[in-house]
């Protein structure tokens, strides 16, 4: 009987500790959007578009005319959609971003992602050099590419130029 109390105390304090931890870790992100909230996200052949709020600024790449820059800024309900997009994805878990099929793309575009939520930064990156995209691949595109939408609606960014040739 004093073995089995023992190990139902041992059983409960792992228990705890395990819940304790789930709700601390660092893969999940916050239900509200935390005040450092910012992301940046490179992309494209090169990854020379950029879309940055740490520093309110869009980079456009216009392939053989160079790079188009202008400042913009995202609003806070604006804010708030791309990080609930986030929170919907789990854009801190764990990813499965690499589907090699030997199948490959050239030239491929590259997502670079950095995300500051609560003090903490994370990087997440990936390649469109495989001819076949995960689920989570498909996730961080749409991501993008909400991100994007918002980005070309703004005056700042339909008044730069449309790019020039192609990249073959």
């Amino acid at each position: 009987m004093k073995y089995f109390k023992l190990a139902l105390l041992i059983l409960v304090c792992c228990g705890l500790s395990a819940c304790s931890y789930s709700s601390n870790n660092k893969d999940q992100m916050p239900k509200e959007m935390p005040n450092d909230f910012a992301f940046s996200v490179r992309f494209g052949v090169g990854s020379k578009n950029l879309i940055d709020s740490f520093n309110g600024v869009v980079v456009k790449d216009l392939i053989s005319a160079g790079i188009a820059e202008a400042k913009m800024t995202f609003t806070q309900d604006e804010m708030l959609s791309i990080y609930e997009q986030m929170v919907k994805i789990n854009v801190l878990g764990t990813k499965d971003l690499i589907n090699d099929s030997g199948c490959r793309v050239k030239p491929h575009g590259e997502d670079i992602w950095q995300i500051r939520i609560g003090s903490e930064e994370k990087t997440v990156q990936w390649s469109g050099e495989y001819c076949e995209v995960t689920g989570d691949i498909k996730q961080l595109k749409d991501l993008r590419n909400f991100v994007l939408e918002i980005v070309k609606n703004k005056g700042e960014y339909k008044k730069l130029h449309e790019p020039e040739g192609a990249y073959l």
